[in-house]
């Protein structure tokens, strides 16, 4: 089965399911035993792919698979991933191409983060700061220039 069929979210949902499934089973995964397969593949549907509500058309092709090419389709789904990022990161990517690769990097690490505390930036003199990670040795900060708020009373959260 070819990755390029699913959008991002689902390969990156499927890619969830193999770093959990390998964490679970850790060398089992690579296993040519029929058994220990069915079961790597079960646990899989019972705990994450069950819970899901995907399309009936990803649930026949997922169907059409043998254990081992399940568990070798969401690996490649894994590797995929790691090589290209997720949705998140490739639009941040895409739509900030011409900006330092450690301004992506903050930009990626801000829009991970659901919400914020207010602790978690600082404005004055319409200078943003915020703070991107943290810890007793460093810190990492993204700042923006001449950065102006409005309360956004739909979300409730600052738009900068």
């Amino acid at each position: 089965m070819d990755i390029k069929d699913f959008n991002i979210e689902l390969i990156e949902d499927f890619s969830l399911f193999f770093n959990f499934a390998k964490l679970k089973f850790d060398k089992k995964m690579k296993t040519n035993n029929i058994k220990k397969q069915n079961k790597i593949r079960n646990w899989i549907y019972k705990n994450y792919v069950s819970k899901q509500e995907y399309p009936e058309s990803i649930m026949k092709q997922l169907n059409t698979l043998c254990d081992k090419e399940f568990i070798l389709f969401l690996e490649s789904c894994s590797e995929f991933i790691v090589s290209n990022g997720g949705a998140l990161e490739q639009q941040i990517n895409k739509t900030c191409e011409e900006f330092p690769e450690n301004v992506k990097k903050a930009f990626i690490h801000i829009f991970e983060r659901e919400y914020y505390v207010n602790n978690d930036f600082k404005l004055s003199d319409d200078v943003l700061e915020i703070i991107v990670n943290s810890t007793a040795a460093y810190e990492e900060k993204l700042i923006l220039f001449d950065a102006k708020y409005s309360e956004d009373k739909k979300f409730d959260t600052f738009c900068f």
